[in-house]
């Protein structure tokens, strides 16, 4: 993996932190993380001298560095309006160029698949509880490494996984979207387990059990073979017995994404957050409730902003998602109707529904997505 690697997990500790010792606020500043701007590079201080700081708060001053010191990025932030970086040392310095060089480099995610049956773990060693198992030969997300794990996005959960039992792989071609039929409905077709369904790897019983699939649960059907349906369940795919699968009762609609989402109205913003009971992110929520259909999304905004079709702001749908940035895509959130949109905005905030003039740190509409035809 390249050397450069955000360490996100230093910026989650501080944060997590931070936000400990201050009730959900930064001692009333406005801290907002720049979702997008995980970036790699290096900064070499210009001025004379500058202070750098011990956490995301321009008060916590730590240790004078001098121009010409250099050091090695992993995120930039906003704290009070300003641009701050943070540093993989643990320090953050000012992103203001008047006293800073600063050379940026986008980072993009990796992808791993797993060598054997894996344990996602809610920390970097066995000392920490197992979240979930990954079954062997899953393709996960990497978001970081530290000391010999990997931090992982699987099934819509993020956790640690020994990187010893992982090995590099291709990222996943985006999904192509069903071709245009004069249908006014949805093409995708959706079904209900009538008893807890095993999915399989192959079309048969001759093939291992990737996961139970509880009663009840509905599944993306995107191929039919010999009585099996290939089904798409919480991200992953497999294969499972038509006889225990039942035609939904309707097709996925926007309206059902936005009913659906706004059961979250009120659950805190966590950054990195992917379920109602840790708190969710502006992607975080777009994730968990696509998924609830069936539907697999990205992890991270500025890719959830490539998938799906592209739709004009004059022509938008309830249901379609809108993402916003400067240079790249920040920020992500679901049309609900009505100019509004249903967004997990910034930490020390909650949920909510807001009109799309919403803006923060300069940030303006970029555009939108339908995933649902």
């Amino acid at each position: 993996m390249n050397s450069f690697r955000l360490k996100k997990i230093i910026a989650t500790a501080i944060l997590a932190s931070v936000i400990t010792a201050s009730g959900g606020t930064f001692s009333g500043r406005d801290l907002t993380s720049v979702h997008a701007a995980e970036i790699a590079g290096s900064v070499t201080v210009t001025a004379g001298s500058l202070w750098t700081y011990g956490r995301a708060d321009w008060n916590a001053k730590t240790q004078v560095v001098n121009r010409g010191d250099s050091f090695t990025l992993s995120e930039k932030i906003v704290v009070d309006g300003r641009e701050m970086y943070g540093l993989t040392n643990g320090l953050y310095i000012t992103a203001n160029p008047a006293y800073i060089k600063a050379d940026e480099v986008a980072v993009t995610s990796s992808y791993k698949t797993t060598t054997e049956n894996l344990n996602m773990r809610s920390g970097n060693s066995t000392l920490y509880g197992i979240i979930l198992t990954i079954p062997k030969g899953s393709q996960v997300e990497v978001l970081s490494s530290l000391n010999g794990w990997d931090q992982v996005s699987y099934n819509g959960k993020t956790g640690w996984s020994s990187a010893k039992y992982l090995t590099a792989s291709s990222a996943p071609a985006p999904t192509p979207a069903p071709e245009e039929t004069p249908a006014p409905v949805s093409s995708v077709t959706f079904k209900n387990t009538t008893y807890n369904l095993n999915m399989r790897t192959g079309s048969s019983t001759d093939h291992s059990v990737l996961l139970t699939i509880p009663q009840g649960g509905r599944v993306e059907v995107l191929a039919t073979q010999n009585g099996w349906d290939q089904v798409l369940y919480n991200g992953q795919i497999g294969w499972s017995s038509a006889k225990y699968l039942t035609a939904a009762s309707s097709q996925v609609t926007g309206e059902d994404i936005v009913s659906y989402a706004k059961q979250f109205l009120g659950v805190k913003y966590t950054w990195g957050g992917n379920s109602p009971e840790e708190g969710f992110d502006c992607s975080g929520i777009i994730k968990y409730v696509y998924a609830h259909y069936g539907i697999t999304t990205p992890r991270v905004s500025r890719y959830q902003a490539t998938f799906g079709e592209a739709v004009s702001m004059n022509a938008l749908r309830p249901g379609d998602l809108i993402y916003f940035g400067r240079d790249t895509v920040t920020h992500i959130g679901i049309y609900v109707g009505g100019n509004d949109m249903l967004h997990a905005p910034e930490p020390g905030k909650f949920v909510e529904i807001k009109d799309l003039t919403w803006h923060v740190n300069n940030y303006r509409i970029v555009g939108a997505r339908r995933y649902i035809k």
